[in-house]
């Protein structure tokens, strides 16, 4: 297994992920601590933290933090700059043109 690409995609997703929750390193750091205990590590235990403080919106309203299941291309109203996260294809999804629900572009 390649863990230099591991640890890149882990470093990517904790920082998109701080950027969508608003959670600083501190508040992350502290609340994934206790996970470290369970023998995970603690870049997984940042990005559990990370997930669960994601709050979905359910309205396909857009916003930064929506969730949902599958592309949101043709779904899921929003402006650009949205970030979207696919729970079941575990991907994210940026909105980077238009105003409606087309312009998605999958980033990781």
């Amino acid at each position: 297994m390649c863990s230099g690409a591991t640890t890149m995609f882990q470093t990517l997703a904790i920082s998109m992920l701080k950027q969508i929750t608003g959670m600083t390193q501190a508040e992350v750091e502290a609340e994934s601590g206790c996970w470290v205990c369970y023998g995970i590590s603690q870049a997984e235990a940042a990005i559990l933290v990370l997930l669960n403080n994601l709050v979905p919106t359910g309205s396909g309203s857009g916003g930064a933090g929506v969730v949902g299941a599958g592309s949101p291309e043709g779904v899921v109203v929003a402006p650009p700059g949205t970030v979207f996260y696919d729970t079941v294809g575990l991907a994210f999804w940026m909105k980077l043109t238009g105003v409606g629900n087309t312009g998605w572009t999958q980033v990781v």
